[in-house]
């Protein structure tokens, strides 16, 4: 099985040296890759992100646009009919940006249903009470 050569690490430093050889000295790019042990297409593209965007160093890392939901739930207890007590839920959707520090971000996702299920303990809580209040707990 062939090995590939793993990608070299090439400074600001050593970029900068590679531009000024080849745009300032006139020296053949062929010469300055040798001499810096990259490859030519290595040093053709060094200069080339030179001359269109001016730039020496890596490119910076991208921002990532993430969502930020918030969600707000509105119980509406009613004591004297539990089963009809309601839930209503008003969410925000926001743009975020984050610089991004990794190929795969995992995207956290919240819970949807803690309100439902404190709802529905409470609704039980209340019925268990109700009938031990109206019955006595003797019958419970």
């Amino acid at each position: 099985m062939e090995q590939h050569k793993q990608y070299c690490k090439i400074s600001k430093q050593d970029r900068r040296q590679i531009i000024h050889e080849v745009l300032v000295n006139k020296r053949l790019i062929l010469e300055v890759a040798r001499e810096f042990k990259v490859l030519p297409s290595t040093c053709k593209s060094i200069i080339n992100t030179y001359i269109k965007e001016g730039r020496i160093g890596k490119k910076e890392r991208r921002i990532r646009k993430l969502k930020k939901v918030t969600a707000i739930y509105t119980i509406t207890l009613n004591p004297l009919n539990p089963l009809s007590s309601t839930i209503s839920t008003e969410c925000e959707i926001a743009e975020v940006e984050q610089p991004s520090l990794q190929s795969n971000v995992q995207q956290q996702e919240l819970p949807q249903k803690k309100p439902y299920d404190f709802l529905s303990q409470w609704t039980e809580n209340y019925i268990q009470d109700y009938k031990k209040f109206k019955f006595g707990a003797k019958y419970h």
